[in-house]
């Protein structure tokens, strides 16, 4: 299972999940079961990273050079062309040129 449906798993079932101290936090820790447990056991690091930074990916309508579909950072977004599809630009994704709209 992944840490990703771990903690989905653990909200569902109505626990608050947090990163504290290098720890993984649950709350309240008295309503966890031997499953939740050996959950939390196997997966601690895995879901400790994905709360400490759970998604770095961002969407082109959401960057400074982002015109009209083109991206005025093309070659060091890792692109080969400056034209950027409607339905790419609002998909998440992991962008090193990516500058927030100011």
């Amino acid at each position: 299972m992944a840490a990703a449906d771990i903690l989905t798993r653990l909200r569902q079932d109505g626990f608050a999940v947090v990163a504290r101290d290098g720890r993984v936090v649950v709350r309240p820790a008295s309503a966890l079961t031997d499953d939740h447990r050996a959950l939390l056991r196997q997966h601690r690091q895995d879901l400790l990273e994905l709360l400490l930074d759970p998604d770095p990916r961002v969407t082109c309508v959401t960057c400074a050079h982002y015109r009209l579909h083109r991206c005025g950072q093309h070659r060091a977004a890792l692109l080969q062309g400056s034209d950027i599809a409607p339905a790419l630009a609002e998909l998440p994704q992991r962008c090193p040129a990516w500058s927030p709209r100011g």
